[in-house]
């Protein structure tokens, strides 16, 4: 069973690192950040750390879905434009 559970957390990691690049993708397109600024966006985002726990399901989501969350956070924060403050 360890066997198991090994490749499921791979496959977890996988899943967590693919949503990760497409929304870094989003960030450059959207706002023209750096491919390091935008890693450091994410990683220091509490979107991350919810993406990290997989009991919340969340990595499961599109990464259109994850980025959109993203920047919804970024807006109840009251930041406007949302997500250009946050990451500026």
């Amino acid at each position: 069973m360890l066997f198991v559970s090994e490749m499921e957390g791979r496959l977890d990691d996988t899943i967590i690192n693919s949503d990760v690049e497409e929304m870094v993708k989003y960030l450059q397109d959207d706002y023209h950040l750096s491919t390091i600024d935008a890693f450091d966006k994410i990683y220091n985002s509490t979107i991350y750390q919810k993406l990290l726990n997989t009991q919340t399901g969340l990595y499961l989501e599109s990464p259109a879905y994850i980025y959109s969350y993203l920047t919804h956070i970024a807006a109840d924060h009251r930041l406007t434009p949302a997500i250009m403050c946050k990451f500026s």
